[in-house]
């Protein structure tokens, strides 16, 4: 009896190492199929899907996320290049209101880097 006991379990439990391996190297769609041994083993089933889809959806944001800030922080660079460029060829003058342009760029680097500054603190 013991023995069909172990080689019943052991089948879902190989199963549910290979998938949380599989996890933890970071293919957040693997999923175990339903083991139907029970409500103990249901609810792990149920648990390990709960987690892997919530790891998934986080690994997505953090994707957007690093998208999001690339866009963000090309736009003032673009901008400040392209000043310098200008003031360099001399095509923009070198007035006040080109160094308050360049400024607010700058300043607007900075917080982008103060909010990714608070975005690893949160994490």
């Amino acid at each position: 009896m013991s023995w069909f006991i172990t080689r019943r379990l052991a089948g879902p439990l190989s199963e549910l190492a290979e998938a949380a391996t599989r996890v933890a190297d970071g293919d957040y769609a693997a999923r175990m199929p339903p083991s139907r041994l029970g409500s103990e083993l249901a609810a792990v089933d149920d648990a390990f899907k709960r987690m892997a889809a919530a790891l998934q959806h986080t690994e997505r944001r953090c994707l957007e996320l690093l998208a999001d800030l690339a866009h963000e922080l090309r736009t003032p660079i673009a901008t400040v290049d392209s000043f310098l460029e200008g003031i360099a060829d001399g095509v923009i003058p070198a007035t006040p209101d080109t160094g308050r342009t360049l400024r607010d760029q700058t300043r607007r680097l900075g917080r982008l880097a103060d909010d990714i500054d608070g975005l690893s603190w949160a994490e």
